[in-house]
């Protein structure tokens, strides 16, 4: 048989201090109606006085399903970016709150001072830019789940003003821009960001697009030349470095970059024909138009509608 424990004690009109085996809660109400807070979280009860019938349920919380009719999670969820270190909370609050509570039970008028302390440190803690900051950002976090990305990045651009130094921000809103193919604003973020991060190379190549799509793809080559070089070893940086050279005016250079390459892969993912196609122009800007057609009919076995590849080989074939 179980052991129950309940205590409640009043501390106001209509309050009272309920403490159990299960943790402290604080109700308040009249005669036939209260609601309170307590360790399952916010609850509401509605009675007929003298008869002892009652009802009572948890607010906010749905009835469970049978585990039979449980519906599967989507495997797609809006993942929630760790609040910057700049907007962390205090822990000593809740700390005061869970004391005050304590005291209430075992010393009243401690207890009620300590709840006064509290309000003063929670209205307080209200004006600093720490938490006004964290609010922004959380306003952020839940517009990007309604799918209002320019809501979001007006948040955290706002959060940033209060805190300047919570750099990090710079890349969500970067990434904001960039996926938004506002490349402009998206290179003000991106560069802003690395001024606080700058070994993060792993934003260095969405940046490097950016500068390319806002025709300054010397820039984007600088950026990409400056990876470690395990990273420049990847067929995704080689064919970037390539086309930025391209673009760039400078054929020869691409070509060379690109010859670096995996040029004798036979089975050809996504990622590598671009790459072929990409040597293909390179071949072409340098007048070989012998070599630029073996790269594109490579591509065009895979897929013959890649890109223009099909056009490119029908002017090579009326040369």
């Amino acid at each position: 048989m179980g052991i129950r424990f309940r205590r409640s004690v009043r501390i106001a009109k209509g309050v009272r201090l309920n403490v159990s085996k299960s943790g402290v809660g604080i109700s308040g109400g009249v005669k036939g109606a209260r609601i309170g807070v307590g360790p399952r979280g916010a609850y509401r009860s509605l009675g007929i006085p003298g008869t002892g019938i009652y009802a009572f349920d948890y607010i906010g919380k749905k009835k469970q399903k049978s585990a039979g009719a449980r519906p599967k999670q989507a495997v797609a969820t809006v993942q929630k970016a760790p609040v910057p270190s700049e907007f962390s909370l205090p822990k000593y609050p809740a700390a005061i709150l869970v004391l005050s509570l304590i005291l209430l039970f075992l010393f009243p008028p401690l207890g009620v001072l300590g709840l006064i302390i509290y309000i003063i440190t929670w209205v307080n803690l209200k004006k600093t830019p720490e938490y006004q900051g964290f609010q922004l950002v959380a306003a952020a976090e839940a517009a990007l789940k309604k799918g209002l990305p320019q809501e979001a990045a007006q948040n955290y651009k706002a959060a940033l003003e209060l805190k300047p130094a919570a750099g990090s921000l710079y890349q969500r809103i970067a990434d904001l821009y960039y996926d938004a193919e506002d490349f402009s604003q998206a290179v003000t973020a991106y560069h802003k960001y690395l001024q606080h991060n700058p070994n993060d190379h792993s934003v260095k190549p969405r940046y490097a697009i950016a500068l390319a799509a806002e025709k300054r793809p010397e820039e984007a080559i600088t950026v990409l030349q400056g990876l470690p070089s395990e990273m420049k070893e990847h067929v995704q940086i080689i064919t970037m470095l390539g086309t930025f050279f391209l673009d760039a005016g400078q054929p020869e250079t691409a070509l060379n970059v690109l010859r670096q390459g995996p040029t004798r892969k036979r089975k050809l993912d996504d990622d590598l024909l671009l790459f072929f196609y990409t040597l293909g122009m390179a071949y072409k800007e340098n007048g070989d138009d012998k070599r630029a057609a073996a790269q594109w009919q490579k591509v065009s076995a895979v897929d013959m509608n890649y890109l223009d590849v099909k056009e490119q080989l029908s002017v090579l074939d009326k040369l």
